[in-house]
């Protein structure tokens, strides 16, 4: 795809940590969604202008040749309601982290008109650098072929679901706090976020012992083996059981603080994992949406 062939962006995001390894220069998403390398494209040349205006953040902490990645979109968006999980440049920032399970350090908004010849708004919403969840960054940081068609595969099975489903469905939902928590300012935040993840996706049919039907099936869902299972298994019930320490107040102590932060790591990995497994199969997501056939799901891995 030529730069000359690109959408009109309204809402333009530029983000650090990631490095463009594809031989296109941009990759059309959808209609309305295309990525692409900033290096020599209209948008480094928009940010420079706006950095020499005095429009870009004095506590923009990231030289101009770092915002390697775009991403445009052709859709305004309210800044008031940016950092929350139901609009396009979240949804989108969502799945590139579920996609190379990195989580962005940095990301400058452009509202662009669309002549693309003025920028009249810079924010830098999407700021993770002094959250826990920075040590989170793994080392994929390519958008590279893979990395695209997953996006590409599961950005599109999402917004079906949401089209056929409406935004309250259990995929939905596991999306919606999968964005919370690496927006949370705290572990404690990132804990709680993560395991209503875990709920949405796994809660079993029945409601007794849930933590431990939960982590029952969430290790037959991913682990390929005996040991894969036990290491989910006893990870999810871990992170079960920080988690109630947090919501009734109990302290931890001194060992199970350091512990505590390794165990949130791993499940958000996890999460990370579990959730592109379910959005790369169309046909796997249409079983999580439905209840029945979702326990069938688990309990025939019973026996695999």
């Amino acid at each position: 795809m030529k730069e000359s062939e690109q959408i009109e962006p309204v809402t333009v995001l530029l983000l650090h940590g990631y490095e463009w390894k594809l031989k296109d220069n941009c990759i059309k998403l959808s209609d309305n969604i295309v990525i692409g390398a900033t290096k020599g494209s209209i948008f480094e040349n928009l940010y420079l202008e706006s950095l020499k205006n005095g429009l870009v953040p004095s506590d923009d902490p990231i030289e101009p040749t770092e915002y390697n990645v775009y991403i445009q979109i052709k859709e305004y968006v309210d800044f008031q309601f940016m950092g929350g999980p139901h609009v396009t440049p979240s949804r989108i920032l969502n799945i590139l982290h579920i996609c190379t399970s990195r989580v962005l350090s940095w990301a400058l908004i452009l509202d662009c008109d669309a002549t693309l010849k003025k920028v009249h708004y810079i924010k830098d919403e999407y700021d993770t650098l002094m959250l826990p969840l920075q040590r989170l960054g793994g080392e994929n940081n390519e958008i590279n072929e893979n990395s695209i068609e997953q996006l590409k595969k599961c950005w599109e099975t999402s917004e079906k679901i949401i089209q056929q489903y409406g935004e309250f469905n259990k995929i939905t939902n596991a999306l919606n706090y999968f964005c919370y928590s690496w927006r949370s300012f705290y572990y404690e935040h990132l804990t709680v976020n993560l395991c209503i993840v875990l709920e949405s996706l796994f809660h079993p049919s029945m409601s007794n012992e849930l933590s431990h039907r939960i982590a029952s099936n969430a290790c037959r869902f991913m682990g390929n083996t005996v040991e894969e299972r036990k290491t989910i298994y006893h990870m999810i019930k871990k992170c079960y059981g920080y988690r109630s320490k947090i919501v009734h107040g109990v302290p931890f102590n001194e060992i199970e603080n350091v512990t505590f932060k390794n165990i949130v790591i791993d499940t958000f990995h996890f999460i990370s994992k579990s959730l592109l497994k379910i959005l790369e199969n169309p046909d796997i997501a249409e079983t999580f949406l439905d209840n029945a056939k979702r326990q069938e799901l688990f309990d025939k891995y019973i026996f695999e």
